[in-house]
């Protein structure tokens, strides 16, 4: 039964591959789209991780020709916001080493590095030149920390850890889940009401932004397999008691799609069933919400693949299929 599943998920993964080749130039472009890194920086971890290394080495090339400079894969041509522009560094640090690019995987590291705060750990979201003014993020810090360890850098993969640790230590509410710090270390709990799902998860309500929580397990559950250190899959249990605070939602809404994955890096580490369950039934949810054609549709923004800007669609779909492929990984 769990083959069969596991089959699927891997079908789906490449269907969604395959439909994102289809759009692409020769060149590694997607076109009308040249200057939009969101349309690009899922796309070499995906590629390599589903074996297309041709295409995905293009695909890179594109990436390092347009927006690379000095570590920093957010310049150049460019044009979309700064915002999250750490976490894309982190996607596409990734990305590269899978596809043997260490010029740009280690440069890409160097400067993470020198953005993570010296003494807490944590990553800001974007690097701006007035340092005391950058807000640290949990989603951020998270994808830093499998970069790291996804590049052989182990010291600073550990002090973004220990950041995810104390994150659920310090935590001022009991009923939400809050997602950023100021440089000082102080939790950020004024926000613009229409921008609470960067700020703030609400534990147990629907219609939130559920990733963050599986990022962090991911993170924490490669940080054990790494050190071996209880402390670090404890905390991966503890964010997985968290979505489970959330169900249904933490595991069928389609920002689950991390919680799937976290969900299976721990089953990985404990061979427990509950985390297998859990893993199987984000990758069931998956596989039903893609359309025949390959791609998903980001709801409720958008209500069709058409409505939908391709930007949007390779975003979401070149995840997707990482993280189908990443449960099959870890629980064949």
């Amino acid at each position: 039964m769990i083959n069969s599943q596991l089959r699927k998920f891997q079908d789906a993964a490449l269907l969604a591959i395959n439909s994102s080749l289809e759009v692409m130039n020769a060149d590694g472009s997607f076109a009308g789209i040249e200057d939009n890194i969101v349309a690009y920086y899922k796309a070499p971890r995906a590629l390599g991780l589903a074996g297309f290394q041709t295409e995905g080495a293009t695909v890179l090339r594109y990436i390092k020709r347009s927006f690379f400079r000095m570590g920093d894969f957010n310049q150049g041509n460019n044009t979309y916001s700064l915002s999250s522009a750490n976490y894309r560094n982190s996607w596409l640090s990734w990305g590269a080493h899978t596809l043997s690019s260490y010029e740009l995987s280690y440069a890409a590291m160097d400067y993470l590095e020198l953005a993570q705060h010296p003494t807490l750990g944590a990553m800001p979201s974007y690097c701006i030149p007035t340092t005391h003014n950058q807000q640290l993020e949990l989603g951020t810090t998270g994808a830093a920390t499998v970069a790291y360890l996804f590049c052989g850098r182990l010291e600073p993969a550990i002090k973004a850890g220990e950041w995810l640790i104390e994150s659920l230590n310090s935590q001022p509410k009991t009923e939400a889940l809050l997602l950023q710090q100021d440089w000082q270390g102080n939790w950020i709990s004024n926000f613009p009401d229409n921008q609470s799902s960067r700020y703030e998860l609400q534990l147990g309500e629907s219609g939130q932004t559920y990733w963050y929580l599986g990022i962090a397990m991911a993170a924490l559950s490669l940080l054990y397999k790494a050190t071996s250190e209880q402390r670090f899959l404890d905390a991966a249990e503890e964010y997985f008691a968290l979505a489970c605070r959330c169900e249904p939602w933490s595991f069928e809404a389609l920002t689950a799609a991390k919680v799937g994955w976290g969900s299976a890096l721990l089953f990985e580490c404990t061979n427990k069933k509950e985390h297998l369950t859990k893993a199987i039934q984000v990758g069931d949810m998956l596989t039903k919400t893609q359309t025949e054609n390959g791609w998903w549709i980001r709801q409720p923004a958008y209500d069709s693949f058409e409505g939908q800007p391709l930007e949007n669609s390779l975003d979401t779909s070149l995840e997707r299929a990482c993280w189908l492929l990443e449960i099959v990984r870890a629980i064949s």
